[in-house]
């Protein structure tokens, strides 16, 4: 199970940006941890998410 929190608040957070969960899972089974944070994106509660949903990745 992945957890999501805010880059703002630190609350769950349930709006990705820029998230690529298969390749985030494929590098952690490699075990390459940096290379799956940044696949991971970012994620934002939803009073913090950018506005028109804009990518930010």
């Amino acid at each position: 199970m992945i957890l999501h929190v805010c880059e703002v608040c630190g609350a769950d957070a349930s709006f990705g940006y820029g998230a690529h969960l298969r390749l985030a899972l494929q590098k952690l089974a490699a075990g390459d941890i940096a290379a799956a944070k940044l696949h991971l994106g970012k994620w934002y509660f939803r009073e913090h998410r950018p506005a028109g949903g804009e990518s930010l990745a």
